[in-house]
């Protein structure tokens, strides 16, 4: 009889801590970042279960986003989290993880303090390069990369992923693309664009594909994103890619495939590279091996992202 009420006297206080803790405690985050390999051991157990539980390549998104896009931020990534088993989410110019990211399910919150820990010594904050951090923790994954103010359609990884597959994973596939075109002395003037909420009828051949868009098996393709300008993100990863042999495909899919949300671009890392495109144009122009495909029909314009 003692034993019994010592036993229910037991359990009583472990579910009172347990309490207590969940209360103190932000056990969401935790589990993420464990899920997430923290330390970049991918491999962990969770992660391994992970992979057994879905029996194929886990879908690990990535995103930056920073303190003025938090009017957006929601939208999509309620776009986004139903489509993969883990979302990177780098919070350029945060101190700390915001309270309502802390403890969501999938997320793995990282701020700028956390990353001499997570890839060692002062690294400095890559900014908008932040999306990419996962490919450092994941050896062999399904990629995908987002962006903060874009709203996805629920097919939109199960159709990168199936572009993917159909090559075997030796692409780098998405849905923005751009095509360069002579005389290539300006990379926001010399350019046809296949904009994302924009219809296309066939799978195509392009020289860059846009990074909120874009997806890659981590077994095949790890670009080295440290230290890659923001606003050239896009281009430093076509560049890689091509010096891979990676052909960049973008996939069919009709009007509004993607959407973009509506908001002022006062901060879009676009708006200043079209008022000074000097860095990215010397970039576009010292690898032509990028635009020696032939060119394009013509399918945007000039001045579109």
């Amino acid at each position: 009889m003692a034993r019994a009420a010592a036993s229910d006297l037991i359990r009583r206080v472990r579910r009172g801590v347990r309490a207590r803790l969940a209360r103190a405690v932000p056990w969401g985050r935790i589990r993420n970042l464990a899920q997430g390999a923290w330390y970049g051991v991918a491999d962990s157990v969770p992660v391994r279960r992970l992979l057994r539980a879905t029996g194929r390549p886990l879908r690990i998104g990535g995103m930056a986003t920073m303190p003025s896009r938090a009017d957006c931020l929601p939208a999509a990534l309620a776009s986004i989290l139903p489509q993969v088993d883990l979302l990177y989410l780098y919070l350029d110019k945060h101190d700390a993880v915001p309270p309502a990211l802390g403890n969501r399910r999938k997320i793995v919150p990282i701020v700028p303090a956390d990353l001499p820990r997570l890839v060692g010594g002062d690294a400095g904050s890559p900014s908008a390069a932040g999306k990419f951090i996962a490919t450092r923790l994941h050896d062999d994954c399904l990629f995908f990369a987002f962006d903060d103010d874009i709203v996805y359609p629920r097919d939109h990884t199960r159709r990168l992923a199936a572009a993917l597959k159909r090559r075997r994973y030796h692409a780098v596939v998405g849905v923005h693309g751009v095509s360069f075109r002579p005389p290539h002395r300006s990379y926001t003037r010399d350019r046809t664009v296949f904009h994302f909420s924009e219809p296309l009828a066939a799978e195509r051949e392009v020289d860059e594909i846009g990074t909120g868009t874009v997806a890659f098996r981590t077994a095949v393709f790890r670009p080295q994103f440290w230290g890659w300008r923001g606003g050239m993100l896009d281009l430093n990863l076509a560049i890689e890619a091509q010096h891979r042999g990676l052909p960049r495909i973008i996939v069919d899919r009709g009007e509004l495939y993607l959407r973009p949300i509506d908001r002022p671009l006062d901060d879009a890392l676009w708006t200043a590279v079209l008022r000074d495109d000097t860095a990215a144009s010397a970039l576009l122009r010292a690898n032509p091996q990028l635009w020696t495909r032939p060119i394009p029909a013509a399918a945007g314009t000039a001045g579109a992202p």
